[in-house]
């Protein structure tokens, strides 16, 4: 890899509060030295990033034209050209659109220049950082309130974001997607089917069980058939009620560690017990291979109950259009086998993909300020929700409701903001942004989930070192493939759970499990040491 200079740290300055006042999200204190040539910026205002439009060439695997090219918004704007009015800054991709994601990041890799900016995951933009060294540390710059006064505040106010993102030589490499802590998914039920039935929505796992087989066996949808399915979607949320996370193979301890509950006792019971309930018919026979159980089942009013967003699981209330009287409400977590209730997935703080700076980029001041738009409170709300007067407009509290040129299209609000590019860039989901996009009932659910308290404790991003992600490489993928294979036969009752769990737990031993969770318990710790250093 041939070494490269960046051109844009030829002249160090000391930086002397060239940002105040910009769009009135202010500094959070004062500035710190740093070698980066902030001439290009003077006298420029929010949000402007450049004095005359610039061109930033940009890795990135996914849509940021200015103008939709295909499908039914052909020819409308998307939100990079809101962003470039308002910025100054264009971009213009180095990655074909039919290109895999990860193939086309190594392939960039090779080059003798690098784009301007790098998009990709935390682990692919640390290695890139540190271990490769194409990338700008940006961890003098997303902490200064001078530099970047919407990002640096976000970390000063959440060091747990900052703590996520730093690699492990101490060097910061990307600007990642953030969110708001929040709930993001719910449980949901058919309450027509409730109804009808005059059932209660369930508090306690066991009711919830006896409202699996009622749906199943007293025919809900009224054709005398024993077509209903009780459970719909991933059989994943349903470890839950033995105690686990089922969306992640790790999980913390009570002494504060990582473990991996795939391997306990307690997912055993949890297997035999979901095996039991596909077995009755509660959960969808085609669980592993249906794309679309929502839009399928409860279109052919077959479905009932399932985890998922709360934002596209309630506009099928209005999609679904062929089956009377459909109505989805949003259900409380029901207790689990230990009489606790909480929501498993709030939604990751740090969602682990976001963009870096090449060390090629001659436009090292200009690509901050751009970036630093996208953390404001007008960059989130047009990634969030899209172009204000087309795709959004104020509502009678001043805040973003979406038009119905939005919600009329195919797929809802949630389809058409990722139609015009709203997607993983580096910024902050802010969860308003997440309510406005909401139907009331949907909004109402998700405030009775924040007012109960319903987020466990989260499993926070964090990165490996060489040594630890080479062990997760070597070893996970092939763990990973046979917990899965294993999961899926023992839930399908192709297998005895009994007599062949001691194989399969040595199994993933011989494979490297232990090693792996020495790998994530030493970044966990790793991380918890850096947040303590932050003050939290």
């Amino acid at each position: 890899m041939k070494k490269r200079v960046l051109c844009s740290l030829l002249a160090a300055i000391m930086i002397v509060g060239l940002f105040a006042g910009c769009g009135g999200n202010g500094g959070n204190g004062g500035s710190e030295e740093v070698d980066i040539d902030l001439s290009a910026l003077e006298g420029l205002e929010y949000p402007l990033a450049s004095k005359e439009p610039l061109t930033l060439t940009a890795h990135y695997p996914k849509f940021v034209g200015e103008v939709v090219e295909t499908g039914k918004l052909k020819g409308e704007k998307t939100v990079y050209a809101v962003a470039a009015e308002r910025t100054n800054i264009h971009l213009e991709t180095t990655v074909g659109k039919d290109q895999d994601g990860a193939q086309a990041f190594n392939l960039m890799l090779l080059e003798d220049r690098i784009p301007d900016i790098v998009y990709g995951s935390l682990s692919n933009l640390n290695a890139a950082g540190y271990t490769e060294g194409v990338l700008v540390d940006l961890k003098p710059y997303v902490t200064n309130p001078d530099i970047m006064p919407n990002l640096s505040k976000i970390y000063k106010e959440h060091p747990e974001y900052l703590a996520a993102v730093t690699a492990p030589d101490g060097g910061v490499y990307i600007c990642a997607k953030l969110r708001e802590e929040g709930p993001t998914q719910a449980w949901f039920t058919r309450q027509d089917w409730m109804d009808k039935l005059g059932l209660e929505h369930p508090k306690t796992y066991e009711e919830f069980v006896a409202v699996m087989d009622a749906f199943r066996n007293q025919d809900p949808n009224g054709n005398g058939k024993k077509d209903e399915v009780p459970w719909i979607g991933t059989i994943d949320p349903l470890f839950y009620f033995f105690g686990m996370n089922g969306y992640k193979t790790w999980d913390i301890d009570e002494n504060d560690n990582m473990y991996s509950p795939v391997i306990t006792e307690n997912y055993k019971t949890a297997l035999k017990t979901i095996a039991d309930w596909y077995k009755k018919g509660y959960i969808d026979q085609e669980v592993f291979t249906r794309s679309n159980p929502r839009g399928e089942l409860w279109g052919s009013d077959t479905g009932g109950m399932l985890f998922n967003w709360f934002s596209s699981t309630m506009s099928y209330n209005t999609q679904i259009k062929n089956v009377p009287g459909f109505h989805v409400s949003v259900m409380m977590p029901p207790a689990n086998q230990d009489g606790k209730a909480y929501c498993h997935s709030p939604g990751a703080l740090v969602d682990g993909t976001g963009w870096g700076i090449s060390k090629d980029n001659e436009h090292l001041a200009e690509t901050l300020r751009y970036f630093d738009f996208w953390y404001s409170d007008e960059g989130s709300c047009l990634n969030a929700m899209g172009i204000e007067g087309r795709d959004w407009l104020p509502d009678e509290n001043g805040e973003p409701k979406y038009t119905d040129f939005a919600t009329n299209y195919e797929g809802g609000a949630p389809q058409f903001v990722r139609d015009i590019g709203c997607i993983g860039i580096g910024y902050y989901m802010r969860q308003k942004w997440l309510l406005s996009g909401m139907t009331e009932e949907a909004k109402q659910g998700n405030m009775d989930y924040i007012a109960a308290d319903f987020t466990s404790k989260l499993v926070p991003k964090y990165s490996f070192t060489d040594e630890e992600q080479n062990v997760i490489d070597e070893k996970w993928t092939a763990c990973d493939t046979y917990l899965s294979e294993f999961k899926q036969k023992a839930i399908m009752g192709l297998i005895d759970v009994d007599k062949e769990w001691d194989g399969y737990v040595a199994q993933l031993k011989k494979l490297g499990i232990d090693d792996c969770q020495k790998a994530h318990n030493a970044a966990y710790h790793r991380y918890m040491d850096l947040l303590a250093s932050l003050g939290k």
